[in-house]
């Protein structure tokens, strides 16, 4: 596969640029004779015609779920989930919503982090990864790592309460507490104590960021969001090996298998980890990801895996 350099990525904008202007009969005749004797920038452009065929049926597709996930938002805030009452957001993603909650039942008071499944995106597969996450984190027990308190299904929809952690991304906490190289080297080193523990468990995370682990107030990092993990001892879990395009996973702090779409081991975290580290001690980012067309990873900036 061809390096997507700038120039060749001109090249390839004004070959789409004049192709849909053409009329559709038009297309493949002008593809062929100029990309002859280039199969990649073929390839490429014909991808781009093809999605651009498809495009106002994807773009209306994603302002449906947009909607859809801000109206979720208001439906389950001050809703009652098993003895929890939601109080507000405190984050999403594609594997769900989480919330704070409070303990509403006169039991005991205690603040959790309640996570549920997106009701508009209710398939086997988003089901399954949701009862994956909860067996994983029932079965990991570790003071970096943290803890699954609880767990149900409310009207239909999985949902399940963890540990709430009040504290910052660990990136940001090491700025704002003005950590010594000591210090960060020695907070990381926690962090990947949890990892490793995680990896004795056979569950690689494979979506390690900053957000992912925060740091409470007494310092201590804890892992978080288990959304996406992978047992390594599962015979088949292709549901979540998938193309650049509409993985779940972070670019930014992917590995090269992850990009390429190839099988994850426990070398996937440790990548990761790597570009935390980076981050930590020097304030920026390891490596960038380039998205147009195709994630590439950047390391540094520079250098361009293909």
């Amino acid at each position: 596969m061809s390096t997507l350099t700038p120039e060749r990525w001109d090249r390839l904008h004004a070959l789409f640029s004049t192709a849909v202007d053409l009329p559709a009969e038009d297309r493949a005749g002008f593809v062929a004779r100029e990309t002859t004797g280039d199969y990649d920038l073929q390839r490429e452009l014909e991808g781009m015609l093809a999605h651009h065929a498809v495009a106002g049926e994807r773009i209306a597709r994603a302002v449906d779920r947009a909607a859809a996930s801000e109206s979720a938002t208001t439906t389950w805030i001050g809703r009652r989930v098993g003895p929890y009452r939601v109080v507000r957001e405190i984050g999403r993603g594609g594997m769900g919503f989480v919330f704070e909650a409070v303990r509403d039942d006169l039991e005991y008071e205690k603040t959790v982090a309640l996570k549920v499944a997106p009701w508009y995106r209710d398939t086997p597969e988003l089901r399954e990864r949701f009862r994956l996450e909860r067996q994983i984190l029932a079965s990991l027990e570790h003071p970096n790592i943290a803890r699954l308190i609880d767990g149900g299904s409310a009207d239909g929809v999985p949902y399940f309460v963890m540990e709430y952690v009040h504290g910052q991304a660990i990136t940001d906490y090491v700025t704002t507490h003005r950590l010594d190289l000591t210090e960060r080297l020695r907070l990381f080193g926690r962090v990947c104590d949890a990892v490793h523990a995680a990896h004795e468990n056979l569950i690689v995370h494979r979506d390690l960021k900053p957000t992912n682990v925060l740091v409470d107030e007494s310092g201590a990092p804890k892992l978080l969001d288990f959304g996406i993990a992978k047992l390594i001892a599962a015979s088949a879990d292709t549901s979540m090996t998938q193309a650049a395009g509409s993985a779940p996973w972070t670019p930014d702090y992917a590995s090269p298998e992850q990009v390429r779409g190839r099988p994850v081991t426990v070398r996937t975290d440790v990548y990761s980890l790597g570009l935390l580290l980076y981050e930590l001690l020097t304030g920026t980012r390891a490596q960038q990801a380039d998205c147009a067309p195709q994630i590439h990873l950047v390391p540094n900036r520079v250098l361009r895996l293909s």
